[in-house]
């Protein structure tokens, strides 16, 4: 019963588990701004298609031009937000070795 209890409490308390659920998180935030970039550029061709008369017209390219100007998500802010998290999770708990961190936080 001590050691059921004992792993309980070292679930609880295990910051590889917090700091894997926020990579996580990270990774989701990625993947849901992508969708939603997908789904702007779909819903724009539909409506273009469905109220503009001409189907090569200024004003669907010019809204294209809008959307793909916006930023859902960008790689290399999400890849640099990863890395900090490695970092961050090695130098306080792992005495410095990122590659170490990375293999425990990142999943399989």
């Amino acid at each position: 019963m001590q050691s059921n209890l004992k792993t309980k409490i070292e679930y609880a308390t295990s910051w590889s588990r917090a700091f894997a659920q926020v990579f996580v998180e990270i990774k989701w935030l990625n993947a849901f701004a992508k969708i939603n970039r997908i789904a702007c550029e779909h819903t724009l061709h539909r409506m273009a298609n469905i109220m503009l008369e001409v189907k090569d017209n200024v004003i669907e390219k010019k809204l294209l031009f809008l959307t793909s100007s916006y930023k859902f998500y960008n790689p290399k802010e999400a890849f640099q937000l990863k890395n900090q998290l490695f970092n961050f999770y090695a130098v306080h708990f792992l005495k410095g070795d990122v590659e170490l961190a990375r293999q425990m936080i990142e999943p399989i």
